[in-house]
């Protein structure tokens, strides 16, 4: 999954609980995050992990590959909907959305 892809999961709550239970994610975790495989880029890769597994680092090591924190998902629906009239009002794609969201968090978190 692209980052263009989550943000349709990131436009609320129920469309979140949709992504948990399309990826079989844990519910039961105190926290699920976002991460980038490699580099934080647009065209990466994200994956997902509870926060048990990572011990909420920003940058951890999985059987050799890197990965770099985004946010953790609640978080996620809170970042799309301080931008939503932003979105809505310019008709952004969701590649666009996916580029907004990532400048903030790379230049604005």
């Amino acid at each position: 999954m692209k980052l263009a892809e989550l943000v349709k999961y990131l436009k609320s709550e129920s469309h979140l609980l949709k992504l948990y239970q399309e990826r079989n994610l844990n519910t039961e975790s105190e926290a699920m995050l976002a991460y980038m495989k490699g580099d934080i880029n647009v065209n990466s890769d994200i994956a997902f992990f509870s926060i048990e597994d990572t011990d909420d680092e920003r940058k951890f090591k999985e059987e050799g590959v890197e990965f770099f924190q985004l946010f953790p998902l609640e978080h996620g629906v809170e970042i799309y909907s301080y931008f939503d009239d932003e979105f809505k009002r310019r008709n952004y794609s969701d590649l666009e959305k996916a580029k907004r969201l990532l400048d903030y968090i790379i230049y604005d978190a």
